[in-house]
């Protein structure tokens, strides 16, 4: 199998860090091949601009989206946006580490959703969904967070984490990719040493689990 890791998080002495090079092992380790997207090391533009379109589309008023399928079908799309859309186009699954920052994905991974999945190229007319242009495709998002577990309960602080993450999961099933089970480090800055290789060890049980799902 094919996997990409979408890494969002600029320290690499972080837990994401760790939990992206566990990914990377295990999933070498079963003979899957592995690319990464490392956002941050790649200073990923998250900003959609006209400057996505290497030729500005005669199109009035401007409309962000109606440009971007446009530029997708006349091959105009900034090189940054093809070769994640490359990555992706490559890929069986799709692996998001990134922090929980304010209740959803760092901005950089927002951008990354607002840039490369693209009219024309993710989706189109009347194709989303079941009939969306990136199925066969799964994903997998890997989340950590500051608050504990109890905080994410539907009754508590936060409310319930499924509701948290309902906007990323909705979004990759627009566009015909089928969300798996989510994996979740909470409170990963009170974590002592062995918390946090157990937190790796569950991970590590929790891909191979999602994997082979069929």
């Amino acid at each position: 199998m094919r996997v990409l890791i979408v890494y969002a998080h600029l320290e690499p002495h972080s837990f994401n860090h760790a939990l992206k090079e566990q990914a990377i092992n295990v999933l070498q380790a079963a003979r899957h091949e592995v690319r990464v997207s490392d956002l941050y090391a790649q200073s990923f533009n998250p900003v959609a601009t006209w400057h996505d379109f290497e030729r500005a589309a005669v199109i009035q008023p401007r409309q962000y989206g109606v440009m971007q399928r446009e530029a997708y079908l006349h091959h105009h799309v900034a090189e940054d946006i093809i070769a994640e859309q490359e990555k992706l186009s490559w890929c069986d699954l799709v692996i998001f580490q990134f922090p929980l920052w304010w209740f959803s994905a760092p901005a950089i991974l927002k951008g990354w959703f607002d840039r490369v999945l693209m009219a024309g190229y993710a989706y189109d007319k009347e194709k989303w969904f079941a009939t969306g242009l990136l199925t066969s495709r799964r994903a997998i998002l890997s989340v950590t967070t500051q608050s504990p577990k109890s905080a994410y309960d539907a009754s508590n602080m936060h409310g319930d984490i499924k509701q948290i993450l309902y906007p990323v999961h909705h979004t990759l099933r627009f566009v015909g990719i089928m969300p798996l089970s989510p994996f979740l480090a909470y409170g990963v800055m009170n974590m002592d040493t062995q918390e946090r290789r157990q937190c790796l060890m569950d991970y590590q049980l929790h891909l191979s689990e999602q994997i082979e799902k069929k």
